[in-house]
């Protein structure tokens, strides 16, 4: 999204639905092979896909396919030819490790304890009475969920999991923004919410006066 928004969408972004499906079709029987075709094609971006993420990692080769260019060559492209130009400020809000980690963990928790169980469940119950797919049971969280509704691991096992998910998509995000190079960050580790829209606006008057 905030690639779309910087530089816009790269003409890659076009649907070839019959690739689509064919791709599908081979995560279903093999994932694997997927991820290690678009390692082979694309490394910087396998980097920033995991196996489990069906949706971008059939997306990055259905590019491929379709264009014959990999994702990475086509956002080499959006750096040298953006599709249309905003004019923005980036600011990249950051926090140490151990302290996001720390909230994913009570993240996760408050979650369950406000009915993330029962909220699955009655997204499974609506998909199968309406005949569809609804993408977020595809998501972090959700999926390990309805793996534990269907007796495919324990409770104990279902937290963990997400857990570690969460924080190997928080790492995954990170490496992505430092690529993007924002060049004004804030770190939030020990700052009150409250402050930051002043801090904010600090950052941008000082680059005003620079330029």
């Amino acid at each position: 999204y905030y690639r779309a928004i910087a530089k816009g969408i790269f003409k890659g972004s076009v649907s070839d639905l019959p690739i689509r499906e064919r791709l599908e079709q081979t995560y279903e029987k093999d994932p694997g092979s997927l991820f290690e075709r678009l390692r082979s094609v694309d490394p910087d971006y396998a980097e920033i896909v995991h196996i489990n993420n069906k949706k971008r990692l059939v997306r990055a080769l259905e590019i491929f396919e379709s264009t014959g260019k990999t994702p990475s060559q086509h956002f080499i492209g959006q750096e040298t030819n953006p599709t249309f130009v905003l004019d923005l400020f980036p600011i990249l809000l950051c926090m140490r490790k151990e302290l996001l980690n720390d909230r994913i963990d009570k993240r996760t928790k408050q979650m369950f304890e406000s009915g993330w169980i029962d909220e699955v469940n009655t997204l499974l119950e609506k998909q199968s009475e309406m005949d569809t797919f609804f993408p977020a049971l595809d998501s972090i969280g959700y999926k390990q969920i309805h793996r534990y509704i269907k007796g495919e691991m324990n409770e104990h096992d279902l937290k963990e999991d997400i857990t570690l998910k969460t924080r190997q998509f928080f790492r995954r995000q990170v490496k992505w923004f430092r690529k993007e190079k924002i060049e004004f960050s804030i770190d939030m580790s020990q700052l009150d919410n409250g402050k930051v829209s002043g801090i904010i606006s600090d950052i941008y008057n000082y680059a005003i006066l620079k330029d």
